[in-house]
């Protein structure tokens, strides 16, 4: 008898290790689970929802025997507004409360079970497809191949992705993982008007969303559809949405940063151009990292002049940070004791296959949050070293990486 769907997400959430939850989802393998899978992880499937009616489904009708034609609908936008908002609310009444609580998370784009389109695609190969952007390796000055190099500011933000399509409505904020934020809304006129005037339609923003300190950017991310209207959107590359589609763009980086991203300065305050030096030497690298980080910045990107713009992690950009890290999934919650008694302790991770506890750095605020809003998440972990016994040495909480499912920076 095929399990229920509902019932295979809570297992999953109660599994820790991403072999343990393939392994999960093999079990369980049906069309069902598959398309609800799907559905909840394909990166460009986007549903434009931001509040889902508050109704209890007491029905029922199978899931997708309803489900399949309302999110086909809320993804092409044939429905939308009030009109998406009533239908959603007649299909939630039709179904029993589990299949009501998968579409809930379908449409939320978040199945809160730990489970990302790498682990999904080692149970279900193919299922989801690839969605990655370009990422850097830390520094190696003996990986410079010539001078001068492009030089930035490592921002303590959000990574984003901004996909133009041909209208102010079809513009979606993506994290690097694919995942759609719906909590800048005020961006999209601002960057509708950069994009229609320099003919960027059709092109892909990448960048980081700024809203203060790190911390207040992180929750500016969590409001779902709340949007207080303060972000900043920091671009420092640009591409065609087709070449980004297909992996690599070879135009070089020095062309795209000053031909294409310079021609968005000034446009707006809320549309800033990240800043850019050409260092000669590996002195003026860490002369620029060093007055970076004295005014209180995370650190630099170092970038090949000539390089591609290719989604994968390459030596063409380098980071300088000032600890190792490493971005781990939150798999349990340690109860705090003390003063911090009621709250959370610490978020149990797991390091390859060694259990650490990450206690220190934890803000305040992060402390009362519920268990269920902390289990699957992935935050990022500064660290000395690894151990003999392979775990980590001072590890501190440094992020939320509400935008990650596991791949490092």
């Amino acid at each position: 008898m095929t399990q229920p769907i509902y019932q295979t997400l809570i297992d999953l959430q109660q599994s820790p290790k991403s072999t343990l939850k393939v392994e999960i989802l093999k079990r369980d393998d049906c069309l069902g689970l598959r398309l609800a899978v799907q559905a909840a992880l394909h990166p460009l499937w986007t549903y434009g929802v931001k509040k889902l009616p508050d109704v209890k489904s007491q029905g029922q009708s199978p899931l997708f025997a309803h489900a399949g034609p309302l999110l086909q609908q809320l993804r092409t936008r044939a429905l939308t507004g009030n009109a998406a908002q009533a239908e959603i609310t007649r299909i939630f009444e039709l179904l029993t409360f589990e299949d009501g609580e998968v579409l809930r998370r379908i449409l939320l784009k978040d199945l809160r079970c730990g489970v990302d389109a790498k682990t999904a695609n080692k149970a279900f190969p193919g299922l989801i497809p690839d969605y990655s952007t370009m990422l850097a390796h830390p520094f190696d000055i003996a990986r410079v191949r010539e001078w001068p190099v492009m030089v930035q500011p490592k921002l303590d933000g959000v990574r984003v992705l901004v996909h133009i399509g041909q209208s102010p409505d079809d513009i979606k904020f993506l994290s690097r993982s694919g995942r759609e934020f719906d909590s800048f809304d005020s961006l999209k006129p601002i960057i509708w008007d950069g994009a229609a005037e320099l003919r960027l339609t059709g092109h892909v923003l990448d960048g980081e969303v700024t809203d203060g300190d790190f911390l207040a950017t992180v929750s500016a991310v969590r409001r779902r559809g709340v949007d207080k209207g303060t972000s900043v959107f920091n671009v420092f590359d640009v591409l065609p949405a087709a070449a980004f589609h297909e992996g690599k763009h070879d135009v070089p980086a020095q062309v795209r940063y000053y031909r294409d991203v310079q021609r968005l300065l000034e446009h707006h305050p809320r549309l800033q151009v990240v800043p850019t030096i050409l260092a000669e030497t590996e002195d003026e690298i860490w002369a620029e990292y060093r007055r970076i980080r004295a005014a209180g910045g995370e650190g630099v990107m170092v970038k090949r002049r000539d390089a591609p713009y290719v989604c994968a992690r390459s030596y063409d950009w380098m980071k300088i940070k000032d600890c190792q890290s490493v971005d781990l999934q939150v798999h349990g919650v340690q109860p705090g004791t003390g003063k911090y008694a009621g709250q959370v302790g610490a978020l149990l991770c797991y390091f390859g296959d060694v259990e650490v506890a990450v206690g220190s750095g934890l803000p305040d605020g992060l402390r009362l949050f519920d268990k269920k809003h902390l289990i699957g998440r992935t935050i990022e972990v500064q660290y000395h070293e690894v151990t003999p016994a392979g775990s980590l040495r001072h590890p501190r909480f440094v992020k939320m990486r509400d935008t990650l499912t596991g791949a490092h920076e």
